[in-house]
């Protein structure tokens, strides 16, 4: 006979080494459970010291209590460690794309607009991140940007 406690299951993520300083008690997981058609946010009680040297991974154990569960049940886990941005962040939509060439246009102090040349990184959501062409600071066209011109007056 087998007995089962129904309020001690836990979900047990197999979690890369690579980001092992990042993840630790406490760390936000996204928990879906495709079983019970579920989803819901949750912390990691615990993590595993050791490595498993073939797959390079540790275990992060997440405790459920949801209702409905049983042993062997599939779940997956999403890990939110944040975005790592090492540029400045933009509105996606003051980007504008010519061929191979992505610029933005500059407000210049005597509010005439400019065009830049930037070289652009992640997607942060609606937001680009630019890694180069680009000061603390300036100002840039954000609505509008196919209606701008070189050197016009921008109100």
């Amino acid at each position: 006979m087998t007995i089962e406690d129904e309020g001690s299951y836990q979900l047990e993520l197999s979690v890369p080494e690579s980001i092992a300083l990042s993840v630790k008690p406490g760390t936000a997981v996204h928990v879906t459970l495709d079983a019970v058609n579920t989803s819901f946010k949750a912390k990691i009680a615990e993590t595993v010291p050791s490595t498993d040297p073939a797959s390079r991974t540790f275990i992060a154990k997440i405790l459920l209590d949801q209702k409905g569960l049983k042993s062997g049940m599939f779940g997956r886990g999403a890990l939110s460690l944040g975005t790592s941005v090492n540029g400045t962040l933009v509105p996606r939509k003051a980007i504008v794309d010519r061929g191979a060439l992505t610029s933005i246009w500059i407000v210049e102090k005597d509010a005439t607009a400019r065009m830049r040349l930037v070289r652009i990184g992640k997607a942060v959501g609606d937001r680009v991140e630019i890694l180069s062409g680009l000061s603390e600071g300036e100002r840039i066209v954000v609505d509008g940007v196919e209606k701008v011109s070189e050197g016009s007056k921008v109100e």
